[in-house]
């Protein structure tokens, strides 16, 4: 090969080295951003009775429900609209007590707001004993796993919470906390140039990572409402 072939050649691969790297500098910074918000808002209320526990029979409210008794564990308390509220009569008998176990504490202890008067023990048919309000026998419903459940309102639209009637007083409080968190992904190139002498060609290949941001809030909302009436 003569000295002018040589120069020739290496003309041609100043120009395509030129081009490549012109390319490799265009693709730079091409990455794209992004930034994506999380909110998560989750509300809880709690019944404070206005003096210390424990407590067998409670008070908790829930939105949709309202006010309703609950045991000293925050369990609902249901009752059935088939029963008898004028002497206590229980209709839930036999496997039905298995989805609906009776209710029954022997020491009846309560915060101020609930009327002792209110509340009787009755013997079933069974033979068991069973805490009755205002004539009502009272239920747990076997699908409530935690305190605050209410998966037994209006199952066969017999079964229900048993409601009262809201705090007349005082107003009730509300805190709000709020906790954020953020995580960040920084964004990378890289490009890779290739020439080939024997071929006289060239080949470029970029990567680009997205820079992307996500931020989590949790907002929780609590409301206390207090007793007595």
């Amino acid at each position: 090969m003569n000295f002018k072939t040589i120069a020739a050649a290496f003309i041609v691969l100043t120009v395509v080295f030129g081009a490549s790297t012109g390319y490799l500098l265009s693709t730079q910074g091409s990455g794209t951003s992004t930034t994506t918000f999380t909110t998560t808002i989750s509300n809880t209320t709690t019944v404070t009775n206005g003096a210390s526990g424990p407590f067998s029979v409670g008070v908790a409210y829930k939105s949709g429900v309202g006010f309703f008794l609950v045991n000293g564990s925050g369990m609902t308390l249901y009752y059935r609209s088939t029963d008898n509220n004028s002497n206590g009569t229980s209709t839930c008998t036999g496997t039905c007590v298995q989805n609906w176990p009776i209710f029954y504490t022997k020491n009846l202890t309560l915060p101020p707001g609930l009327n002792a008067t209110s509340f009787k023990v009755v013997t079933r048919a069974d033979g068991k004993q069973q805490l009755t309000y205002d004539g009502w026998p009272l239920y747990f419903f076997a699908g409530d796993h935690k305190p605050g459940d209410v998966n037994g309102q209006g199952i066969q639209g017999i079964w229900f919470a048993l409601n009262l009637p809201a705090p007349k007083s005082p107003t009730p409080s509300t805190s709000t906390t709020t906790t954020s968190t953020s995580s960040d992904t920084t964004s990378n190139t890289s490009s890779t140039s290739t020439i080939n002498t024997a071929t006289t060609s060239s080949s470029t290949t970029s990567t680009s990572t997205t820079s992307s941001t996500t931020t989590s809030t949790t907002t929780s909302t609590s409301t206390t409402y207090t007793y007595p009436y």
